[in-house]
């Protein structure tokens, strides 16, 4: 059998077992596959899955689709790992409980109303392409242990779910990415960004695992279009504009077809010389703020986690590639991958925190590492992947604390990617930013509104802004940063126009302020101001936490000034 990963399952199993490194981790896939063992699964319901065109809940469903697929896999690992003959049969049960489904498409990407059934079953989204990679990687791993009639289940399924439309020619459409009028089979094979790679790389692996060679060869020939696609996507400087979290999602996936593309043409095709992957490769450790804190502009979260599979394989690939501390390290993903493991370096070292300024000049994101505190600001346009309307937008952290606040990533629901509501979320709308309101109006949605004149010098990082608000609102809104050692100047100049009636600065974070003389006090900060020059006024919404749904507070300070003429904004944001 060929190893896609790269990687031999058989010899690597007996390194990862002597190793102490590997250790944790091994210990908590034996612990949840020892849970699962001998439980059984309630079926997933049609109602729950229909919750969604009902309501728009997407976490009752998903919360049971995905608990089955990572006691599936930790299952299948613990197998691989300790070849202990007590995993084989529940391994039997949960992959025919998978087999058993109607759909592994997601109600919010399968369109179920407006389908016919047959196309609902052989959609391929994101994570009807995931569950498929992880039966490539359960036949890669122990396939020669299981049963011959779950080895042809597998394989009836994959092709009945995952090579038809491919076969067909046909094109598909989704409820949020229509297909363009031009010879394409599924829209994200043009998409450039994560459902390019996340979905070719499951559907490859399916195929170098599941298809004969006639499909091998012209499936791969085709979807090798998608990482093409997905590099498109990302800034030359290796900025990926959707967030660290999707950096991870979608480059894990991209590693895995392009490692697996690099074995199938014997070295031939070789994606990672290229020197747009090396500087994405680099991204996570330019972005991290703190042991624990990372950048969380668009759809990405300040919480810093890292797949150590992909990590020790990117290690391997490039050695200025700094590994993180493996405390935050997981191999917990939406459907985990048998890579964690294989590309695990049972001899991990870890490094650091890089300090000192970082420019990403493409995306115009700043960053500033020093020794007790963070500081990352942003230009750019508000019409970027995973887009928030977030021109000028900062977050502060001092040490493992956020003191002002990029709340990232929302909980998905229906409307979180409908164009005409997405917006009018306060995790996507700058209402949420700490960016100015005109006239009561927050930024605009667009390409068009944008950042520009952005300089760095250093400890320095200014822009002009007006453009993200509506036309002639102001002539002109400079926004000023300089970095000290004991916090960030903001200066804030405003050229009126004949319609400008108000200007508020707001500021945002999750921490409760107590407004004080001439100053915020946030525990681990504090807003410096003058008293005499403005109205501070303190405001809260509630903010649903990606994927679970959590409420949580968020605190909106304005500062209004007591002269409607004055033209410049002073703040000094202090760290403690």
């Amino acid at each position: 059998m060929d190893f896609y990963y790269g990687v031999n399952p058989i010899e690597k199993r007996i390194k990862l077992m002597e190793s102490e490194a590997a250790k944790p981790f091994i210990d908590s896939i034996i612990k949840d596959a020892d849970d699962a063992v001998g439980k059984d699964f309630p079926a997933l319901k049609m109602s729950d899955y229909n919750m969604f065109y009902e309501n728009g809940n997407r976490i009752i469903f998903e919360k049971g689709y995905f608990k089955k697929r990572r006691n599936c896999s930790n299952i299948m690992m613990a197998y691989w790992l300790t070849e202990d003959e007590k995993y084989l049969m529940p391994l039997v049960d949960y992959i025919n409980y998978i087999c058993d489904e109607y759909t592994w498409c997601l109600p919010a990407h399968s369109d179920l109303p407006e389908r016919k059934p047959q196309s609902a079953v052989e959609h391929v989204d994101l994570f009807q392409a995931e569950t498929a990679r992880l039966f490539a990687e359960t036949v890669m791993c122990v396939g020669d242990k299981l049963p011959k009639y779950t080895l042809d289940r597998m394989h009836y399924e994959i092709n009945r779910r995952i090579f038809p439309k491919f076969d067909r020619g046909e094109i598909i459409t989704s409820f949020y990415y229509p297909a363009p009028e031009r010879d394409m089979k599924y829209f994200w094979e043009y998409r450039k960004m994560n459902w390019a790679t996340v979905c070719s790389a499951g559907c490859v692996m399916a195929v170098l695992y599941f298809g004969n060679e006639e499909q091998k060869e012209r499936h791969i020939k085709r979807l090798i279009n998608c990482l093409d696609n997905y590099l498109e996507g990302i800034e030359d400087d290796g900025c990926c504009q959707e967030g660290m979290a999707y950096w991870r999602y979608g480059f894990e996936h991209f590693l895995i077809f392009a490692q697996a593309l690099k074995v199938y043409t014997k070295g031939e095709t070789d994606y990672f010389k290229n020197p747009k992957v090396r500087k994405l490769a680099l991204f996570p450790q330019r972005v991290r703020m703190s042991e624990s804190k990372v950048i969380s502009f668009s759809d990405g979260t300040e919480k810093y986690y890292f797949n150590i599979g992909p990590i020790s394989f990117l290690k391997s690939m490039y050695d200025e590639v700094i590994l993180p501390d493996l405390k935050y390290g997981s191999i917990k993903g939406n459907v985990d991958s048998a890579c964690e493991l294989l590309w695990f370096d049972e001899n991990y070292k870890c490094g650091g925190v890089c300090k000192g300024f970082d420019y990403f000049e493409n995306a115009n994101w700043y960053i500033a590492i020093k020794d007790n505190f963070s500081f990352a600001a942003k230009g750019g346009h508000n019409d970027e992947p995973h887009n928030h309307n977030d021109v000028g937008s900062f977050m502060i952290t001092v040490g493992e604390e956020t003191f002002l606040a990029d709340l990232g990533c929302g909980e998905y629901v229906k409307e979180t990617f409908m164009y005409d509501k997405r917006y009018s979320f306060i995790e996507t709308s700058s209402r949420g930013h700490s960016v100015p309101i005109i006239n009561g109006e927050y930024q605009h949605e667009g390409t068009e509104y944008r950042a520009k004149n952005v300089r760095v010098d250093g400890n320095v990082f200014e822009m002009d802004m007006e453009d993200s608000y509506t036309k002639g609102i102001v002539e002109r809104l400079n926004r000023r940063f300089e970095v000290k050692e004991d916090g960030v100047l903001l200066v804030d100049t405003l050229y009126p126009s004949k319609k400008t009636e108000s200007f508020v600065e707001r500021f945002v974070s999750k921490l409760k302020p107590e407004i004080c003389d001439g100053f915020v006090d946030y525990g681990v900060g504090q807003i410096l101001f003058d008293k005499n020059k403005y109205n501070v006024s303190v405001g809260t919404e509630i903010f649903s936490e990606h994927n679970t749904g959590i409420k949580s507070t968020v605190y909106l300070v304005d500062f209004e000034a007591n002269d409607k003429s004055d033209k410049t904004y002073e703040f000094k944001l202090q760290v403690k």
